[in-house]
């Protein structure tokens, strides 16, 4: 039987439905739901991580302290900025990942009231394991709220929603289609308790999703692509990484999808002459990573195949080092 939604105003029409009719991602949270084996209540739709960041800390009173480390994913910065809450970075000095103790240390004595964390720290790489973030939990002040972005958890294999809808309350898993390969949807999820995610939903309007973009996900997970897409993600990083040391540069291999690159004194001549060959990279601006770029590991092979002719010849007028051939 045909069901004709009369109760919103929407204009119901038989051509292009998904565009005349409000969204709805009931069949996509069912989906989630199965795919992280908890129940539909522990999962709320976003459009994007992005908001997914902005909506836990609009849940927190403005002036409240937000814990960031520095360097991480610019975005929660500036989202804890635009939602009027006091910042406190702990820094991060080289290529592991802060000790977990001390970070315990810090939030008790600031007295903070959220600390946002993603289980690949960007740029610098390193993961954090779901035994780490059980650990940040039960060592957190108990009032205060953990934030576990997990847009990278399939590239470690990481999967904490069982152990978050286990809590009562005051922790919560971001997660993202866009590391799974499609940013365009700009879809992302919220996995948390159900007390957590039911005070959530009142900054979320339940059409805050394109229908396009919930139907694409829904096949998305019903034909499992995105895990060969992140297998290749990973195996071009692997490669790019090899290729880039067989050029005597010295890299660090990230969890992710990228690979961080030592050009030297030259990184920003030689991003300004990738930029006119069309590749775009980009230059750290963090002092413990002057001379560092990040380049993003594509899914097609070829692509870095000819970044890395690019690179040959621009390397070579800068007169760094001899082109070697892929």
């Amino acid at each position: 039987m045909n069901v004709y939604d009369l109760s919103l105003n929407q204009s119901i029409a038989k051509t292009c439905p998904a565009a005349n009719r409000y969204p709805k991602t009931r069949d996509l949270i069912s989906l989630l739901a199965n795919h992280h084996k908890v129940h539909e209540e522990n999962i709320l739709v976003v459009s994007g991580a992005d908001q997914g960041i902005d909506v836990t800390f609009r849940e927190r009173e403005p002036g409240s302290q937000i814990t960031i480390l520095d360097p991480d994913f610019p975005r929660y910065e500036a989202l804890a900025k635009i939602n009027r809450h006091r910042i406190e970075k702990i820094p991060i000095h080289g290529f592991e990942y802060p000790s977990l103790d001390h970070i315990c240390k810090i939030l008790h004595n600031t007295n903070s009231a959220l600390f946002i964390t993603s289980t690949v720290s960007n740029p610098t790489g390193p993961s954090l394991s779901s035994q780490s973030i059980e650990r940040l939990y039960f060592g957190k002040p108990e009032q205060s709220t953990l934030i576990v972005d997990e847009t990278y958890g399939d590239f470690i294999g990481s999967d904490s929603a069982s152990f978050i809808v286990s809590q009562n309350d005051n922790v919560c898993s971001l997660n993202s289609f866009s590391k799974r390969g499609y940013p365009g949807l700009r879809l992302g999820y919220i996995v948390a308790p159900t007390a957590f995610t039911n005070r959530l939903k009142n900054y979320v309007s339940r059409f805050a999703c394109a229908t396009q973009s919930i139907e694409m996900a829904e096949s998305i997970l019903k034909a499992g692509e995105w895990q060969k897409l992140i297998a290749r993600q990973i195996q071009n990083r692997e490669w790019l990484a090899n290729q880039l040391r067989r050029r005597g540069l010295t890299t660090q291999s990230s969890a992710g999808n990228w690979v961080l690159t030592h050009l030297g004194e030259s990184a920003e001549l030689i991003v300004a002459l990738l930029e006119q060959k069309g590749f775009l990279i980009q230059l750290q601006s963090q002092a413990f990573l002057n001379g560092w770029v990040r380049i993003s590991t594509p899914i097609e092979q070829d692509v870095l195949a000819q970044f890395l002719v690019a690179l040959d010849e621009v390397m070579s007028r800068s007169l760094l080092i001899q082109p070697l051939a892929a």
